[in-house]
């Protein structure tokens, strides 16, 4: 049995849902309207529709539920799906600032004299007169806290998923109390330009597969077709046949499934790719018969 075009079939997924307006339709509905009209892509299993569902979802083209550009956790009859157009407007209003909170570790010296507080280099200086009219200074080493998970911020990212740029600054929804935007972007050493968000996919971990038909389909699920790769890393692990030993240069029967393969690359292109381009790019990887697949990827998104 010929399985569905997965793009048509996310493409006409969007339309439907898009079409019900900001009301949006339950699961059970799409579900059969799909397979009743016969407009719509012939399904081979109920399967296919999830993955679709759940494919538009985490690509932001989809709210299910209460999920939006994540995984969807449970889909269920009554799981309503809202077009990303009538979602945004209500999501921006619910958005809150994130604040960065100071952690003040130490403290040396000081009197009762009112100074003045600054932002420099993760310390915070305090500077104050004493009753002889000597200038004494107090320094206290500071730790940025995470708004998300706590840990200690080391740079414009954490490992939690939660990053800001000079934008998210600029912009007021990332903030440390009593610091001005333009000591957070010295501080945290971000470019007042602004240009593309790149991140990393997925968030944590890699995208993983034991053969390379698998690997380009999770790769067709999970990156969004306006994306852009500027950066690819791609390790592959087998064990070589025969077959595959002679594109090696070794024709040694003896030698059959007795060789592992451990190979990286990475790619670094000069121009971001497509994603066609870079789905055509994997295709293309010659890799031994029986190979298990790790890609990792920075990317812009685009939003």
């Amino acid at each position: 049995m010929v399985e569905p075009d997965s793009s048509q079939l996310r493409s006409e997924i969007k339309n439907a849902v898009k079409d019900e307006g900001g009301s949006g339709i339950q699961y059970e509905h799409l579900r059969n309207d799909i397979y009743r009209n016969p407009k719509y892509t012939t399904l081979t299993s109920e399967e296919e529709l999830e993955d679709a569902i759940d494919s538009l979802c985490r690509d932001g083209v989809l709210q299910v539920g209460n999920y939006f550009e994540q995984s969807v956790g449970s889909l269920g009859n009554d799981t309503n799906l809202v077009h990303e157009q009538y979602v945004t407007e209500e999501e921006d209003e619910e958005d809150e600032d994130d604040t960065i909170t100071i952690d003040t570790t130490t403290t040396s010296g000081g009197d009762d004299d009112g100074g003045n507080t600054t932002l420099s280099g993760g310390t915070t200086t305090t500077s104050g007169g004493d009753d002889d009219g000597r200038t004494t200074t107090t320094s206290a080493s500071t730790a940025f806290s995470c708004p998300q998970c706590g840990d200690e911020l080391e740079g414009t990212s954490c490992d939690c998923g939660f990053e800001f740029t000079a934008a998210d600054i600029k912009d007021g929804k990332v903030s440390v109390e009593g610091a001005s935007t333009k000591e957070m972007l010295a501080k945290f050493g971000i470019e007042e330009e602004v240009g593309p968000k790149i991140r990393p996919h997925p968030i944590m971990g890699t995208l993983d597969a034991d053969n390379k038909p698998d690997l380009i389909d999770q790769l067709e699920r999970d990156i969004g077709i306006e994306w852009e790769i500027h950066e690819a890393e791609i390790t592959v692990e087998g064990r070589l046949t025969s077959d595959d030993l002679e594109d090696y240069g070794l024709s040694v029967d003896a030698l059959d499934e007795k060789v592992t393969l451990n190979e990286k690359f990475d790619i670094a292109p000069d121009e971001p790719f497509s994603r066609q381009a870079f789905l055509s790019l994997v295709w293309d990887i010659n890799v031994p018969e029986n190979a298990s697949f790790s890609v990792a990827l920075q990317v812009d998104k685009d939003e």
